[in-house]
């Protein structure tokens, strides 16, 4: 019998991402290495996994809103599968405040009990998913801005609820395939006019699955939900380096500011049967 062995110039990262000062585990922070497509998010526990790395030095950096960048230089090795990289991340030293412009602009709009109505104009049902496009009225007397989807920040989710009125398990979200969540752009958002109706972009996906749900009639309504990003501590919201410098998250911040905020649900009810 000849026995043969096997190396692989493929390796893993995996690490823990807490907050310097509080030791809390950090859920959501983006891993980066440099100059590749490869990624992941930290869980619940501030873990993360990055799997078939190819042999060679990167950069790896840990990304996460409202704390510094932080990035340390990595080296997966032939003959080494796995390598540890634990981050700890700091708050910037000077925090990042909405201008007095958008201050009043947000004043302005919230002066409005529902600033948008949202209605069901179409549901499909296909490709195992519950798809609805819906339109969106502005009811005030100022221009909103929202956000289209976006890789992995989704401001509208589908409900959906049995005859009885409970709500159906959503199923485990798995998040994004390549593990990364880019923050916004000015290109991600689209302005309603004073007044106007207008369709929302793209198509408002369930991640229901239809084949596991049992036989019944379904209901079906639709969510927006966002709020500005916060994290533990102080209420920093990003966008600078550790130096105070600005980085390249600056832009990005600055969108988010503006998007409409609060919880609003579609003012009509649709229904579906699954046989």
């Amino acid at each position: 019998m000849l026995l043969m062995g096997t190396s692989t110039s493929a390796g893993t990262i995996t690490g823990k991402v807490t907050d310097s000062r509080t030791g809390a585990a950090l859920a959501g922070v983006n891993m980066v290495i440099e100059g590749t497509n490869s990624g992941a998010s930290t869980d619940e526990s501030g873990h993360y996994v990055i799997n078939d790395v190819p042999r060679g030095r990167y950069n790896l950096r840990a990304v996460f809103i409202g704390y510094c960048v932080q990035t340390k230089r990595i080296r997966i090795f032939l003959n080494r599968s796995t390598i540890t990289e634990n981050f700890e991340l700091t708050h910037p030293a000077i925090p990042v405040v909405e201008s007095d412009s958008v201050k009043a602009y947000q004043d302005n709009i919230y002066r409005y009990r529902n600033p948008i109505s949202i209605n069901i104009d179409t549901l499909m049902l296909g490709n195992h998913h519950v798809e609805l496009k819906v339109s969106i009225r502005n009811q005030t007397q100022y221009d909103l801005y929202m956000l289209h989807s976006v890789k992995c920040f989704h401001l509208f989710r589908v409900i959906i609820h049995d005859h009885e009125g409970n709500p159906v398990p959503r199923p485990i979200n798995m998040g994004c395939d390549d593990g990364l969540n880019p923050l916004p752009k000015s290109s991600d958002l689209f302005i309603i006019k004073a007044r106007q109706t207008v369709q929302y972009p793209d198509p408002v996906a369930s991640d229901h699955v239809l084949d596991w749900m049992e036989p019944g009639r379904y209901t079906v309504r639709v969510e927006y939900q966002y709020k500005l990003l916060k994290t533990v501590g102080p209420a920093y919201v990003g966008g600078l380096n550790c130096d105070g410098s600005r980085n390249d998250y600056h832009d990005e911040i600055d969108v988010l500011t503006w998007i409409l905020r609060g919880h609003y649900v579609s003012t009509n009810n649709v229904f579906f049967t699954i046989e």
